[in-house]
């Protein structure tokens, strides 16, 4: 019985450990994106915004897909240039 005690409170203390250690990796990409936002021109703010403001959910879509297919491409080994 205070196996079983010991290993509830253990457990506990882990998902104690992982919310906050999940609390810190958000809080730190926050503010990541915030000083990118803050870096980019007035007008880039503004289009930004304004796209946000009017199509939230579709914008994030645009953006994900877009960042997406640019990783892709950018990680991605030239056709061509293949070592065989």
């Amino acid at each position: 019985m205070s196996d079983q005690l010991a290993l509830g409170r253990l457990l506990e203390e882990a998902a104690e450990l992982a919310d906050e250690h999940r609390r810190t990796v958000i809080d730190t990409h926050r503010s990541a994106v915030q000083a990118w936002f803050d870096g980019l021109p007035v007008e880039d703010r503004d289009r930004l915004a304004a796209w946000f403001d009017r199509f939230a959910f579709e914008t994030c879509s645009a953006l994900a897909a877009a960042a997406g297919s640019y990783g892709v491409e950018r990680n991605s080994p030239v056709v061509g240039n293949q070592e065989t």
